[in-house]
């Protein structure tokens, strides 16, 4: 899988004024995922908008991925956990159900045994 290319993103409000951005997936046409506009900056900021972001699908969900290459070796990780940073045994799920909504606002986070 090539990472190497930039996301394609637009810049837009949503329905209720936030401030958003809206990031192609590069293996669905046509797909993007949307999150807050200053969560997408801080991820540009730690260069995690340098590379491809995907649709990974698992046993019975899919996730938006992208390359993490911060701590030195590349590792997919979700694009939903690079926002919250969950610590250990917390897990990031939807509050609509809806893995490409990546508002802040939508994600919660869940602390597991």
């Amino acid at each position: 899988m090539q990472h190497k290319k930039p996301p394609k993103f637009t810049e837009t409000t949503d329905t209720d004024g936030q401030a958003v951005v809206l990031v192609e997936l590069n293996n669905i046409p046509g797909v993007s995922v949307k999150l807050l506009k200053d969560d997408f900056s801080s991820l540009a900021d730690r260069g995690l908008n340098n590379y491809s972001w995907y649709a990974v699908r698992t046993k019975n969900f899919l996730y938006a991925v992208t390359p993490d290459r911060t701590t030195g070796r590349p590792v997919l990780r979700t694009v939903a956990s690079l926002v919250l940073n969950p610590k250990k045994r917390e897990q990031v799920t939807y509050k609509d159900g809806n893995p490409f909504n990546l508002r802040r606002d939508n994600l919660i986070l869940r602390r597991f045994k």
